[in-house]
């Protein structure tokens, strides 16, 4: 008699799971010329400067700037608009932290705005709905992967002379409308940290086609100094050193080289899996809308019914990590639930903190679907299960298939 694994059963999953990060002989290689070389920063030396020119090709972008984290991008490029203190950014509550921390530690406001069900992305008529006079940039995330709607987010942009900081720490090579991710948006900014598509460890990528911007990205970046300037202690901007070592560099180039195919496997799994799960009673994937041409599938997001199991989320969760799969609930505390936004927590930060204490009534009252994906009804598999082969994507549709067909056994395990 089929038992699910949880109860005593043999697990659907029996291959084994796909190893992170992936390399060989190159990074070992191109670590190896960094240390010969001995120009270990990127003053010096010349990997940094490679891979970025790489990177912007790779994103149809006009330029691109290497630093040390995904944070570290997104704080730049809020400071490179040169904003005032107390400015607002509308950005979504669920996202991971970093998002809201990055916009606080600019001094500025962070004020959320909903989610699409069918995407995980910033609801546009949410955003609209929350624009003041103080806004000055709305900051969508490319959650899992999943492109946001840039029409409809760069159209009110546009509307009301805002800039798009696009942070796209999910999504290298994601595109929309055939056209790049990061490419689109005022600026875009990419997290390298480990568990990343795209990793060297830890860093972060800027991106953007306006050259001005560049200037003081690459100026805020570099201790205050302006791009060409010769001298090596003349400082025009408040800046900070958030340079990226030839040592990151060299991995990340070797990295970037594999990341194309990598991306187009996922894409081929993500797809089996939309077909599958759509089918499969408890289940559903996130629908694939007109626009988003590639998903670079960080994460495979997908929602659990839980009337259909008659246990919550966590429970059905439980069974598939039983079966062999990596799962989890995803972000199950959104952003203004964490203690540093509860508390007001955010140190020197006044323009901030003034600012979100005098909206954060509202800024809370507008996220029912973020709420309710958080907190009943939002899962998702990491990156490294959409790195699986045949044999591995077909053990994980079976798992699924087999908690949902189990059930009631689920439901009355007690």
């Amino acid at each position: 008699m089929e038992q699910l694994a949880l109860l005593g059963g043999q697990a659907a999953r029996t291959s084994p799971h796909p190893e992170w990060p992936l390399f060989d002989d190159a990074e070992l290689t191109a670590l190896q010329n960094v240390v010969s070389s001995g120009e270990w920063g990127r003053l010096g030396g010349d990997a940094t400067r490679t891979v970025e020119e790489a990177f912007a090709a790779a994103t149809t972008c006009k330029h691109a700037l290497a630093v040390n984290s995904g944070q570290t991008a997104l704080r730049l490029a809020i400071l490179a608009l040169n904003p005032p203190a107390g400015a607002e950014i509308i950005c979504p509550a669920y996202t991971f932290i970093a998002t809201a921390m990055a916009i606080v530690e600019a001094n500025c406001v962070p004020v959320f705005a909903d989610i699409e069900h069918s995407s995980l992305c910033l609801d546009a008529a949410s955003v609209a709905s929350v624009i003041t006079e103080r806004t000055i940039a709305i900051m969508p995330v490319h959650l899992g992967g999943v492109p946001a709607d840039m029409d409809a987010l760069c159209n009110i942009a546009e509307k009301h002379g805002l800039a798009v900081i696009e942070d796209a720490s999910h999504a290298h090579l994601s595109t929309w409308r055939n056209r790049q991710i990061g490419s689109i948006g005022t600026i875009g900014c990419f997290s390298l940290q480990a568990s990343k598509n795209l990793n060297c460890g830890e860093g972060g990528l800027i991106t953007t086609n306006d050259s001005a911007l560049f200037g003081r990205l690459s100026a805020l970046q570099n201790n205050g100094r302006i791009p060409g300037d010769p001298s090596r202690y003349r400082h025009a901007i408040l800046g900070g050193n958030y340079r990226m070592t030839e040592f990151q560099a060299a991995v990340l180039g070797c990295q970037l080289n594999r990341l194309d195919e990598q991306t187009q496997h996922r894409f081929e799994n993500g797809k089996r899996l939309n077909t599958a799960l759509a089918s499969i009673p408890g289940f559903a994937p996130l629908p694939v809308r007109d626009g988003e041409t590639c998903n670079a599938y960080h994460l495979y997001c997908f929602s659990i019914d839980d009337t259909y199991f008659g246990v919550p989320r966590d429970e059905v969760l439980g069974a598939l990590r039983a079966e062999g799969i990596s799962c989890g609930p995803g972000y199950a505390t959104l952003v203004y639930e964490h203690d540093a936004f509860v508390n007001v927590d955010f140190g020197p930060y006044t323009g901030a903190s003034n600012g979100y204490i005098a909206s954060i009534d509202a800024n809370r009252a507008k996220c029912p679907v973020s709420d309710e994906v958080a907190h009943r009804s939002g899962a998702w598999l990491p990156m490294t299960e959409l790195m699986a082969d045949a044999t591995g994507i077909d053990e994980i549709i079976e798992a699924f298939a087999k908690v949902s067909r189990l059930r009631d056994n689920l439901a009355n395990k007690g």
